[in-house]
């Protein structure tokens, strides 16, 4: 019962118990994987920038995950459970999250400030990292009202907010 993975059989009189020991030798493989990597954030007017993400994940062999918050953390959980905000040293952004074996949920909940640039019309939007492979990723922007988004960049492909149909408006307008 000391050490981990330890189990107790009953075992009735005259039955047999056999037990054999082998040792294991560890080998490279994929200990984790992010499947999804949900994350919604928002910019306040003042410039605030607050993001909420979840990353449902399977973990075969991890007992911790290093995860880097795109801004100060406020809130953890793992499958809806508070957890304490662990840092590896005092000031430190980086998260030390418990992990267990199986399918779960991460959610991280951050603060930091996003710089709004009206001059050049682009906003930086830092990203939580960690060291895990991701399957999927998935990012929803609430930007203030005053600022009216032309094209946002990253990821698989560029999104415009003008689509073909509008061009073909505008020339057709303009002829």
């Amino acid at each position: 019962p000391q050490f981990p993975g330890a189990r107790v059989y009953l075992v009735q009189k005259g039955q047999a118990l056999e037990v054999e020991a082998r040792a294991l030798v560890r080998g490279d493989v994929l200990a984790a994987v992010a499947r999804t990597h949900r994350r919604f954030v928002a910019i306040t007017g003042r410039g605030e920038l607050i993001s909420d993400e979840t990353i449902v994940y399977d973990n075969n062999g991890l007992d911790h995950l290093m995860v880097t918050p795109a801004g100060k953390a406020m809130y953890l959980s793992t499958d809806q459970d508070a957890q304490r905000i662990l840092h590896t040293e005092a000031g430190a952004r980086d998260v030390l999250v418990p992990v267990r074996g199986g399918t779960h949920q991460l959610r991280v909940q951050s603060l930091s400030e996003a710089t709004l640039w009206p001059v050049a019309g682009a906003i930086a939007i830092p990203s939580t990292t960690y060291p895990i492979a991701t399957s999927t990723a998935e990012t929803t922007i609430g930007l203030p009202e005053f600022v009216h988004p032309v094209a946002v960049l990253g990821g698989d492909r560029v999104r415009w907010a003008f689509s073909r149909g509008d061009l073909v408006a505008v020339v057709l307008g303009v002829a």
